[in-house]
């Protein structure tokens, strides 16, 4: 089972510890697991209509095993239970066949003490509110603002983009933690019909961890055309 794709952070969480055990059941001194997941939508408007739609989503397991002195690093995208299983067990083997590295270990779990608490404001707690229907309109809305300003206008790509990146971090040594982020991209490019076939092109993008930190709709489309 994928646990992923129920989407929350206990989830993650509850298999990075699975996966914690289960490595070192199988010949595991210490590890370093990061479970990730990557959204991204993206939506391109091209001259009167929609030119891409486009979604990806994206899950993957890093694990860095410490087995008999010796270190190496794994990763998969594959988070089914029974993938894992053969991934990890696999892993352990292949890092028994390394020469001993007496410098690669954890770090000391002293230094996770005292990690700062403040929020740095790197997630768009609306992000989840986005619709399709919305993400469309705001690409349609920059090209219909840039549309008929001049007869010389060969072609118009708006487009307007966001993703969320989420991932828990796990050590076996007493580290956990979890991290979140959300970015958000609109803009357009243009192209003009100019002087002995020449065609000037100019485009403006702007990127925000929060949707509302974009700037005006018009002030975008002026600042491309």
């Amino acid at each position: 089972m994928d646990f992923l794709n129920k989407g929350s952070e206990t989830n993650k969480t509850e298999l990075a510890y699975w996966a914690q055990k289960y490595a070192k059941q199988n010949g595991a001194d210490n590890t370093s697991i990061v479970i990730s997941k990557n959204r991204s939508i993206n939506v391109d408007y091209r001259d009167d209509k929609i030119d891409q739609l486009k979604e990806s989503t994206q899950n993957s397991l890093w694990i860095e095993i410490y087995a008999g002195g010796r270190y190496s690093s794994h990763s998969t995208n594959d988070l089914r239970k029974e993938s894992l299983e053969k991934f990890i067990t696999n892993a352990i083997a292949m890092t028994k066949f390394l020469g001993e590295d007496p410098f690669q270990s954890l770090p000391d779990p002293a230094l996770y003490q005292g990690r700062p608490t403040a929020d740095l404001q790197l997630y768009d707690a609306n992000y989840s509110k986005m619709t399709a229907e919305e993400r469309v309109s705001r690409a349609k809305e920059l090209h219909d603002l840039i549309k008929g300003r001049d007869p010389r206008l060969i072609s118009i790509t708006s487009g307007f983009s966001d993703s969320h990146y989420e991932n828990t971090h796990l050590k076996s040594n007493g580290f956990e933690g979890n991290y979140e982020n959300s970015s958000f991209s609109w803009g357009a490019s243009v192209s003009l019909r100019g002087e002995d076939d020449k065609k000037p092109e100019g485009w403006k993008y702007y990127g925000a961890r929060h949707l509302a930190d974009l700037p005006p709709s018009k002030q975008i489309a002026d600042e491309a055309f």
